[in-house]
């Protein structure tokens, strides 16, 4: 799929490029079946760069990977499958993991990424070899801020540092530069760690405070994208609740009031993020999940938005927005 034409070529850790466009078709001449080039430019910049670009506005982290999976990756390319009377659609690593000699490793079908490069050798693949990709596409080298400064200029715009107790303690050259969570880079001289507790879309202000100030217990969800086929209990269903990629799970129980809203309390402290993603299971098994988004001006708080699609988590502390 073509998804940003800016993208000449390929990174060490990017995708997506013309050259992974040839290499690709590389690989289906020499298997032998039809290399199809799709033209999804305008409906990417629609769903997933404008997206991306909205949310750091909003004073969220977005992850663009989720909103392409749930319209390009996954509603397009399927259509399109359906279009050329493809037979199956191969997703990937999406779900499942394994832990191989300490380390996690994402399965290909039943084979680890090992497995896949030497099957590759011994078939004389060109592509055997090749970088992990794990940049953003469109972001090469990950420098976001350059992508946001050159899209969207008018929305990096300098600002003020305010502790969570009202004092005034620098400048910021934009919020863009800053996710909840964030300890370095701050350039303020404190007695003790500080790291950012709020961004304050609104009025252009990074909130910031000792990280009991950051931690957060409990969470609202609106429109969660429920995958067994029952319903969550009116006493509430034990899940074990991710809220990073590379983080632990922690358990949590989350409760419904069956019209799509609900709420998930967590065991432990953890770091809310707005834009950033979180994901129920149940041991091994996905039970739900996507995104949560836009920022609420009550301290502390993320209230629920308006974005479009049935599968937005919107995740909020609770106790501080009606």
């Amino acid at each position: 799929m073509q998804l940003h034409s800016s993208l000449p070529a390929s990174g060490a850790k990017s995708c997506c490029g013309s050259v992974d466009i040839y290499d690709a078709k590389r690989v289906a001449s020499a298997l032998g079946f039809p290399h199809y080039v799709l033209d999804y430019e305008e409906v990417f910049r629609k769903e997933v760069i404008d997206d991306f670009i909205s949310s750091y506005k909003r004073g969220e982290t977005p992850i663009p990977c989720v909103k392409c999976n749930q319209t390009v990756k996954f509603r397009d390319m399927l259509k399109a499958a359906r279009t050329i009377g493809g037979d199956v659609v191969a997703t990937g690593h999406y779900v499942r993991r394994v832990e191989i000699a300490g380390e996690q490793q994402i399965l290909r079908g039943n084979l680890v990424k090992s497995d896949v490069r030497q099957l590759a050798q011994k078939l004389n693949l060109g592509v055997a070899d090749k970088p992990d990709s794990q940049d953003i596409c469109f972001v090469p080298e990950n420098s976001y801020r350059e992508v946001l400064r050159n899209l969207d200029p008018a929305s990096v715009k300098k600002g003020k540092i305010v502790h969570v107790d009202g004092r005034l303690l620098g400048e910021h050259d934009g919020i863009s530069n800053f996710t909840v969570g964030q300890r370095r880079g701050l350039n303020i001289s404190a007695p003790y760690p500080l790291y950012v507790v709020r961004l304050d879309a609104e009025q252009n202000i990074v909130v910031v405070g000792p990280q009991s100030a950051l931690m957060k217990r409990a969470l609202f969800v609106k429109n969660l994208n429920w995958l067994p086929d029952y319903d969550i209990p009116e006493k509430g269903l034990v899940v074990d609740a991710r809220l990073r990629s590379s983080g632990a799970t922690t358990r949590a129980t989350i409760t419904s009031d069956g019209e799509g809203y609900g709420t998930v309390v967590l065991e432990e402290d953890c770091v809310v993020s707005p834009g950033q993603a979180c994901v129920l299971y149940d041991k091994e098994r996905l039970l739900g999940a996507d995104g949560y988004t836009t920022s609420c001006a009550t301290k502390g708080c993320s209230k629920p938005g308006s974005r479009r699609g049935p599968q937005v988590v919107v995740l909020r502390p609770v106790g501080c927005c009606t």
